[in-house]
């Protein structure tokens, strides 16, 4: 029997009960348009951002964005900012791009160092960044992303800022700014916090402009049952309150866990993903945790990082003492080795 995999970032509490009954009565009423549901909740986003309804673009994923908008800016040189997920680049490279990467240093908790992500970006027609990161989780400050997005809007080039995680930071995001500026693009997705990834809602946010030329390049209308989720999702404050508070009980037990095994670090984070260095054990962990269904990801092939680091994402508590134990036992595995040697 195979396990069940978690799906990297979602929530794992999952879709609440007024989403699951949002989508039973979704189901009785569904029908080929889903014109009504798309009206409602850009009448819901528009209310609780302060924005216009044609400011906002709705898609069937942040992926399917990403490469709308690549489709539609058709840049010659594209930053991206790291450590990064790499379907950035892919959308770049199928656009024809130059693609180039900054990642931050550990050191630096993988925040990019601005006076070089500035100087990087002379001659690039498109940044990307995703605040809060979606490898490590953390975000950039609202004064230091103001001043970058001051800085590259006077380089005339577009900045896409990918806010997918941002609802577990408590952030309001650059949604203002986005709408007022000819050069900002925000994506947002129901996907992960709400924990919604099978019925993934994805929407882009910027001026009247950038979203009608995007409009032109989405191929593919969200469902019915993906609008219906969203909407109730998003007017959920009880769900909002109970993951604030299971995520703020869960990231400090894997503290105090990393804390106790020699050669680990746990990086800070913003979000429910935790970057974590096990330089000799993280290839083990991966392994292990992956056969056992567990949200953990080796990083070897994420620019800026190596074999050492490990991405996880915070699991329901049981799967969290899992991981746990299962780290333990592998740091007590290579310790008995080591004095054997």
């Amino acid at each position: 029997m195979v396990k069940k995999k978690y799906v990297m970032e979602a929530s794992p509490l999952g879709p609440s009960r007024k989403v699951r009954a949002a989508i039973r009565k979704a189901i009785k009423e569904i029908n080929p348009s889903s014109s009504e549901g798309c009206e409602r909740l850009e009448r819901l986003l528009s209310s609780k951002l302060g924005i216009g309804p044609d400011n906002i673009l709705f898609a069937n994923s942040i992926k399917e964005l990403l490469f709308a908008i690549t489709r539609s800016l058709k840049p010659k040189k594209v930053l991206i900012v790291g450590p990064a997920l790499n379907v950035y680049r892919e959308a770049a490279l199928a656009a024809g791009a130059v693609v180039e990467s900054l990642c931050g240093s550990e050191e630096d908790f993988f925040l990019p160092d601005i006076r070089i992500l500035v100087e990087k970006a002379a001659g690039v027609d498109l940044v990307v960044v995703a605040n809060p990161g979606r490898i490590v989780g953390n975000a950039l400050s609202d004064a230091v992303l103001s001043e970058l997005l001051d800085t590259l809007a006077l380089k005339n080039c577009f900045t896409v800022i990918d806010e997918s995680l941002v609802e577990f930071s408590g952030s309001g995001g650059c949604i203002s700014r986005a709408v007022s500026s000819g050069s900002v693009i925000v994506l947002r997705s129901s996907a992960y916090y709400y924990g919604l990834p099978g019925l993934e809602l994805a929407w882009a946010l910027s001026n009247l402009t950038v979203t009608a030329s995007l409009r032109q390049e989405v191929r593919c209308e969200p469902g019915v049952l993906s609008f219906a989720a969203a909407a109730t999702a998003m007017k959920d404050k009880a769900y909002q309150r109970s993951t604030e508070q299971f995520m703020v009980v869960e990231k400090i037990r894997f503290g105090k866990t990393v804390g106790r095994i020699p050669g680990m670090v746990l990086f800070n984070s913003d979000t429910n993903v935790l970057l974590l260095r096990a330089p000799g054990m993280a290839a083990d962990i991966a392994d292990r945790a992956g056969r056992a269904g567990l949200a953990v990801q080796l990083c070897g092939e994420i620019d800026g990082l190596s074999e050492s680091y490990l991405r996880i994402s915070v699991m329901k508590h049981e799967h969290n003492l899992m991981l746990i134990r299962l780290m333990l036992e592998i740091s007590h595995e290579k310790a008995g080795k080591g004095s054997n040697c």
